[in-house]
C-alpha cells in the first residue's frame, strides 16, 4: 500500500526554471543564509547546491562552528517546514520515522508520523544513533519514502536531510556504515572564524541573533521548480558529443 502522503501539501504546477532564474533564487537564499553565518561563502553555496541538486549533506566539524545554525538559515531561506533530531545511543527508529497508536476511546489504530516527515530534517550528531535507528534514515534519504507495517507513505517535497558529527570525539559513537554515506552529497567542514569574523560575529548578535530575524526568501514549491531546473541544464560532455555527430 502507497499513500502520497505529501500530496495535499505540494502543488507545484510542471513548470520548469530557466537557469537564469535558477541562479536568482540561489543567489537571494545565499544572501540570506549569510546574513547569519559569517565568513563561510563556500560551504553556504554548497549547501544551497545540494537543497537544488536533491542531495542531502553531513556536516562534519568541532562543537560551535555553526553546523546547527546553517541547516537552521538554510531551511527558514528557503521557507521549508524543519524538523530537528538530537541522536543518542537509545534513540529508537520510531521516534525518527513514527509509529502506529491506538486511539483509547476509539480503538481506531492511526499512524503517528515523526519528525522525518519534514521537508528540511536536521540530524544533529549522527553517529551517536545506533546501526538500527541510522539504517531509518537510508530508504528516506535514498527513495524520498518510509514504509511502516507494509504502508508505504512518500515524503513532502523537497525533501533534505542535514546532519552532522563530530570527527574528534569518538566515545560512545557508531561509525556511519558506507551504505549511509553515500547517501550524502556532500561533506562540508565548517573551521574556525577568524578574528576578525569573530568580531563580526559579535556585532551581529549583541542584541538578537540573525536567525531570529530572517524571513523566508522563496518557499517549497519554488524549490521543487528550481531542482526541475536543475535536471534540465544540459551536460557540456554530452552536448558537445552530440554535437561532433551532427
Amino acid at each position: 500500500v502507497s499513500r502520497d502522503w505529501s500530496s495535499d501539501v505540494c502543488s507545484s504546477d510542471l513548470e520548469i526554471y530557466a537557469p537564469a532564474k535558477l541562479a536568482e533564487i540561489a543567489g537571494r537564499i545565499i544572501a540570506n543564509i549569510e546574513r547569519v553565518i559569517v565568513g563561510k561563502p563556500e560551504q553556504v553555496r554548497m549547501a544551497v547546491a545540494a537543497l537544488f541538486a536533491e542531495g542531502h549533506i553531513i556536516l562534519e566539524d568541532v562543537p560551535g562552528v555553526a553546523k546547527t545554525m546553517l541547516s537552521r538559515a538554510l531551511a527558514q531561506s528557503a521557507g521549508c517546514t524543519f524538523k530537528r533530531i538530537q541522536c543518542t545511543p537509545d534513540l529508537q527508529p520510531e521516534q525518527v520515522i513514527g509509529d502506529f497508536y491506538q486511539d483509547p476511546t476509539t480503538g481506531k489504530r492511526d499512524f503517528r508520523f515523526g519528525p522525518i516527515f519534514s521537508q528540511m530534517l536536521l540530524v544533529d550528531e549522527i553517529n551517536r544513533a545506533s546501526p538500527q535507528t541510522q539504517s531509518a534514515l537510508l530508504e528516506a534519504m535514498g527513495e524520498g519514502a518510509v514504509s511502516m507495517d507494509r504502508v508505504t507513505y512518500k515524503l513532502e517535497k523537497p525533501f533534505m536531510v542535514m546532519a552532522t558529527q563530530n570527527p574528534i570525539d569518538q566515545e560512545g559513537t557508531f561509525r556511519l556504515p558506507e551504505a549511509q554515506m553515500d547517501r550524502f552529497l556532500f561533506r562540508i567542514s565548517l573551521g574556525y572564524p577568524d578574528e576578525a569574523q569573530e568580531r563580526e560575529m559579535c556585532l551581529r548578535a549583541q542584541r538578537q541573533h540573525p536567525i531570529d530575524t530572517i524571513q523566508p526568501v522563496t518557499d517549497g514549491d519554488e524549490i521543487v521548480k528550481c531542482q526541475r531546473g536543475v535536471r534540465e541544464i544540459p551536460d557540456r560532455k554530452s552536448t558537445r558529443l552530440n554535437s561532433s555527430h551532427v
